[in-house]
This record gives structure tokens, sequence and C-alpha cells, in this order.
């Protein structure tokens, strides 16, 4: 999912129109997503073999993930570690005008379908997000830097970075809407 949200927006409607197929192992579909996930993968590392640029694409999600999985202590799983960080991270994008309401309502509920509910975000402040987000090696100048979706299947590139820093406050924002709106759920 979070490969096709940065760069094959037809694909993110496939996991969307066939989800139960893909969870029930159903092997035409997953086939199918796992041959396009790594040939995306296999492209964006031929184009940045050294992480310069575009290959930071990859990490969308991962800031937040990397945080929320120390936070706990490495108790929740990589996975959804990632989902929550796609959430947040898709929610900061929102907030900063770059994907509208309905981009992230699919992508809100898309995840939720996959278990992304609010208990472990619950257990960690945003500042506590925050503080140990700011340790990660990806960061420039002391800010915490983030792939962020321009819509659903593409990223905001500028000249090939793709990878932008953004003001705690907006983060910390997102993920007080997020971890709000998923204990409503």
């Amino acid at each position: 999912i979070k490969i096709f949200l940065t760069l094959d927006a037809e694909m993110f409607s496939f996991c969307q129109n066939y989800l139960a197929n893909l969870l029930a192992l159903d092997k035409n579909y997953l086939i199918k997503l796992i041959v396009r996930a790594v040939s995306l993968k296999a492209m964006v590392v031929e184009q940045d073999e050294h992480e310069n640029n575009l290959r930071m694409i990859l990490n969308f999600g991962h800031s937040v993930a990397h945080g929320l999985e120390k936070l706990s202590d490495y108790n929740i799983l990589h996975g959804y570690a990632v989902g929550y960080g796609i959430l947040v991270e898709a929610k900061v994008a929102q907030l900063l005008g770059l994907i509208n309401v309905d981009d992230f309502i699919q992508i809100e509920q898309l995840l939720m379908r996959l278990g992304i509910k609010g208990e472990d975000l619950n257990n960690y402040s945003a500042d506590e997000l925050i503080q140990v987000m700011r340790g990660d090696k990806k960061n420039r100048d002391q800010q915490i830097v983030l792939v962020l979706l321009s819509g659903i299947g593409k990223v905001k590139n500028q000249n090939n970075i793709v990878a932008f820093p953004v003001d705690e406050h907006i983060i910390q924002q997102a993920y007080d809407l997020i971890s709000k709106q998923l204990r409503k759920n």
C-alpha cells in the first residue's frame, strides 16, 4: 500500500477493490500486487542507488513508524507502525493542503480495514513521538523531514527531492487529530 500511495494510484485502487481477495491470499491477486510493488521499488532503487533523493520515497510512513516502534520498545509490529505512520504523514499532507480530504479519507478507510486503529497511538503523546523523531538520521538541520503525498499515487517532488522539513506543530496536530479520530472508531 505504501509504494502504491506514493507511485501508483491505480494499484492503490486495486488494493481498495480487492482487499478481501488479497487478505484471503488469493494467488492471482497477490501475484499482481507483489509483481507491481517489486517493480516500482526496483525502479526507484535503480534511479537512486545511493539514497540521495528519489529513494527517500521508500521511507514514506517510516519516520513516524520508527518513532512509534522506539516508544513502544518495539512491541508494535513494523507493518502496523508503518500503517500508523502512513496515516499520520498523510494527515500532515492534508493539513499542508497537498492532498484533499477525500484522498485522506480513502487512505484512512483502507488502513482501518487492515486493523490500523487507535489503541497503539493512544499510548503515546505527540510530544513524545516528536522527541523521538528528532533523532531520526534522515532529518536535516534539526528539522523533521517527511515524504509528503501530493495525491494518491504521487508525492511532492521538487527536482527529484521528495523529503521536506515539516514544522513540528503540524506533525503534532496531525497526530492528535488521528489519535482522537481513531478513539471514536
